[in-house]
């Protein structure tokens, strides 16, 4: 008997987390409530009672009913919203004229329900109870409607600018896919597609506020387009507006769940707000529903080690290494600074050096240069720390570590020239100032 209790309860849960899985959906529960108003009022009205037990019950198929055809209603219009939105006007129109014989004439242009000694009764059956359905049917038709339009109105030739948009854009030749859609713009300025690929085209070139600007009228067009919110999103944390980025991955993750890019970058600019906790959420979340993503692990060991979980960091980027991205240099690099975390210098300038041999960069040099530092190796750190300064003659950290490298080794003339150059160009950090002290009253060889 439990079991079965349990089994309702289950299925009431289910039913009420589907009434409010989207917008139609909430606006449903909130006009079951207008019926059960209503229903009291008609009750006290027409028979100056009210009858608590009926009203019990008036309020549960309200719920149900309204609550579960307006989630319908709003899926429909997930999929087609211009034709949806057009059939529910229509049909609140017809319901409203409807109303309105049953009221002068006591019976309406078409019998929609039972017809009660009370026009107003009747109104209340015919907006509450077959109004939903009728809701419900004419936004399916002009969904239908919608989308054999949209098919006519999208142009085999434009298939093929966006096809050819497609390649342009992986070749890298933004200007070109700016100029193809802009002329679909101008012969049909209706098509999601044509603002889609400018938008994107705009952003890869640095130009993120007409990037927004196309993005918004692409989703002006249609407000349920996942992918629209997810490249606007994508502009904004590009252009570093990061509070902006969250919420339009967050509105694109209401249209589409399933959307793990859009988990990936709301992760990352939590990350970037130093909110390694929702970041971590959100990188989760994108790898249960990608697992083979290289570029999750790779987010979430990074954010790991931001907070200095560094078995976690390891086991993360081991992971993202292993499956092979685009990030393999920086998971390395990462993963190295973890090891460095718990004092494996050997596996961490390992890892470094792999760093350095797939991207050669500033960082790299120099954060080998600092893990041989603390090594002891000091001849090593020197020659790493000179080749970060030889691709960045300006980085006062290398400057600053060869510096008190040549210290340990006890070179102090050499020392003082870097120490001095790297005060120069950074001229406010303490410890460079105290090093210099130091070294000016003898005591830095023995430190």
């Amino acid at each position: 008997m439990l079991g079965w209790v349990l089994w309702i309860l289950k299925g009431i849960a289910k039913l009420y987390l589907f009434t409010l899985s989207n917008r139609g959906g909430k606006i449903g529960v909130i006009l079951s409530g207008c019926f059960c108003a209503t229903a009291v009022i008609i009750d006290v009205v027409e028979r100056e009672s009210v009858g608590v037990g009926g009203i019990f019950f008036v309020l549960i198929f309200g719920w149900l009913y309204f609550g579960i055809v307006g989630a319908i209603i709003g899926k429909i219009a997930k999929w087609e919203f211009n034709g949806s939105r057009f059939g529910i006007i229509l049909a609140f129109v017809f319901i409203i004229v409807n109303s309105v014989f049953i009221v002068i004439n006591q019976k309406g242009l078409f019998q929609l329900g039972k017809s009660y000694e009370s026009r107003w009764e009747t109104v209340f059956v015919d907006i509450f109870v077959s109004g939903p359905i009728i809701v419900l049917v004419f936004s399916v038709i002009g969904a239908i409607i919608g989308a054999i339009i949209k098919s006519f109105a999208k142009k085999p030739q434009f298939n093929e600018v966006f096809n050819r948009c497609d390649t342009l854009f992986g070749n890298g030749d933004y200007d070109k896919v700016i100029e193809e859609a802009t002329h679909v713009i101008n012969v049909n300025p209706n098509l999601i597609d044509g603002y889609g690929w400018r938008g994107r085209a705009y952003s890869a070139k640095g130009d993120y506020g007409n990037a927004v600007e196309d993005f918004c009228k692409a989703i002006q067009l249609d407000p349920f387009n996942a992918s629209a919110y997810f490249f606007r999103g994508e502009a904004f944390f590009l252009s570093d507006d990061l509070d902006n980025a969250i919420v339009d991955c967050t509105n694109a993750l209401q249209q589409n769940s399933e959307m793990s890019a859009s988990y990936l970058l709301r992760g990352r600019a939590y990350s970037a707000k130093g909110d390694n906790d929702n970041a971590i959420a959100d990188f989760t979340e994108a790898i249960r529903r990608a697992p083979d993503n290289g570029e999750a692990y790779y987010l979430r060991g990074s954010a790991y080690s931001d907070i200095g979980d560094s078995d976690k960091a390891i086991a993360d980027l081991t992971e993202a290494i292993r499956l092979h991205s685009d990030y393999d240099a920086f998971a390395y690099f990462w993963r190295g600074g973890a090891y460095s975390e718990r004092g494996d210098y050997d596996k961490a300038i390992a890892d470094i050096t792999e760093n350095i041999r797939l991207s050669p960069s500033v960082m790299g040099y120099n954060k080998r240069g600092m893990m041989n530092y603390q090594k002891g190796d000091y001849g090593l750190a020197i020659a790493d720390f000179t080749e970060a300064i030889r691709l960045d003659p300006n980085y006062a950290n290398a400057y600053f570590f060869r510096g008190k490298s040549h210290v340990k080794k006890g070179e102090i003339d050499m020392a003082v020239a870097d120490l001095t150059k790297a005060k120069r160009l950074n001229p406010d950090d303490e410890s460079i100032r105290v090093a210099l002290e130091e070294l000016s009253d003898g005591k830095a060889a023995d430190s």
